[in-house]
């Protein structure tokens, strides 16, 4: 086990491409990104974006009251045009993406005068490459990508990036959550495929129970990223003990972070040495126990 300083993750981000997934909506991705960007403004002027459509005043889905954004003096964001015109801060346009949304045409603009403003992103992994790549152009080495509803695939658009994990947890998703860090844990740990051989199996898609059973002992078989493994932790040990397990795209988890709701630290703590997780975590920092 590894407690991460919730102060420090400024420092963790700083310098990289940086993906905050979760393991289901409204689990505090976007709450999560509030109280990271001011850490890294200390260090460098970050850029950020969503995944979809993100900082409503009400969650699209459920109805329920999200976060907004603040942006700050310096701030590169990716929004639509349509978002900037009713935000209260100021911006200066950078450029102009060639493709839109239901909510307008996205842009990538910098912050002028502080002020709120949600934030529009790419709808697909193509665009989000796009865009990430339209970042790192104007030289900006600091991203970071708020996923929305549930989406842990836009990992896979970046290769060797890194990620949040901010997992909500409750005493009814308990097992599943435990069953998913031992899986995300194993997933860490395999070698990636870097071997100049022809005879393996390549999982491009989906790795799912009915392909593991298809899977012959002692086989070299290489999954893609960690977004396509959709087999319980028993399943994954089993094909890792029995196969030669690679994987092409790791991506590094910077720290998992746990959204308690009525369940303690204490127990958390005592599942993480029972399964001998040896995985980053710290606690939702805006809870107090």
């Amino acid at each position: 086990m590894q407690e991460i300083d919730k102060n420090s993750v400024g420092e963790l981000i700083a310098g990289k491409t940086v993906f905050l997934v979760g393991n289901s909506k409204n689990a505090g991705k976007t709450t999560f990104l509030n109280y990271c960007l001011p850490k890294v403004r200390t260090i460098t002027s970050p850029a950020y974006l969503t995944i979809g459509i993100d900082g409503e005043n009400e969650d699209l889905i459920f109805g329920t009251p999200k976060p907004r954004i603040f942006a700050e003096k310096d701030d590169i964001i990716i929004t639509t045009d349509a978002m900037l015109e009713k935000s209260d801060g100021l911006f200066e346009i950078i450029d102009i993406m060639p493709f839109q949304n239901v909510m307008g045409r996205i842009v990538l603009i910098k912050c002028l005068r502080p002020g709120f403003i949600e934030i529009v992103g790419a709808e697909n992994n193509k665009q989000l490459s796009a865009v990430i790549s339209k970042i790192e152009t104007n030289g900006l080495n600091t991203i970071i990508v708020d996923g929305a509803a549930n989406r842990q695939t836009q990992t896979a658009s970046v290769s060797g990036g890194y990620f949040f994990y901010i997992m909500k947890i409750t005493k009814q998703n308990f097992n599943s959550v435990i069953d998913n860090l031992r899986s995300l844990e194993l997933i860490n740990r395999l070698d990636e495929f870097n071997y100049d051989i022809d005879s393996f199996i390549d999982i491009t898609g989906a790795l799912t129970g009915d392909r593991v059973k298809r899977i012959e002992a002692e086989s070299i078989v290489v999954i893609n990223d960690f977004t396509k493994v959709f087999v319980d932790f028993v399943s994954l040990r089993k094909l890792s003990e029995n196969c030669k397990l690679f994987i092409k795209n790791k991506m590094k988890p910077l720290s998992f972070v746990f959204n308690l709701q009525d369940i303690t630290q204490a127990e958390i703590k005592d599942l993480l040495e029972k399964y001998n997780l040896n995985i980053p975590y710290m606690f939702n920092p805006y809870q107090n126990f």
